[in-house]
């Protein structure tokens, strides 16, 4: 939670603009910087907690990045219509009174 700030639920990946590794009082932390110049700081307990949170980290957030580039391709693409499966079509159903 940011210095002063209510606690949030829920932060999303397109609000986290950098995941960086600093140092605050003598232990490794990272930074998230977030959309409106807010910043986030997340302790860890022990390095290898902290790299393994890195490492999360920034792949979601490459993820995510990769994703919102994608959208605007895929929102201008004719969509394919919507077939149900687990319905077999009218012409191969056998009728109950063999017609």
């Amino acid at each position: 939670r940011g210095e002063g700030e209510a606690p949030q639920s829920l932060l999303t990946m397109e609000e986290i603009q950098s995941v960086e590794e600093t140092q605050i009082k003598e232990r490794k932390c990272l930074l998230l910087k977030i959309r409106g110049g807010k910043q986030f700081v997340l302790q860890c307990d022990s390095d290898p907690e902290l790299v393994q949170w890195k490492k999360e980290l920034r792949d979601a957030y490459r993820e995510a990045q990769q994703l919102v580039q994608r959208v605007p391709k895929m929102k201008n693409k004719p969509r394919s219509p919507v077939v149900e499966l687990s319905k077999v079509p009218l012409i191969q159903r056998g009728s109950a009174n063999g017609l």
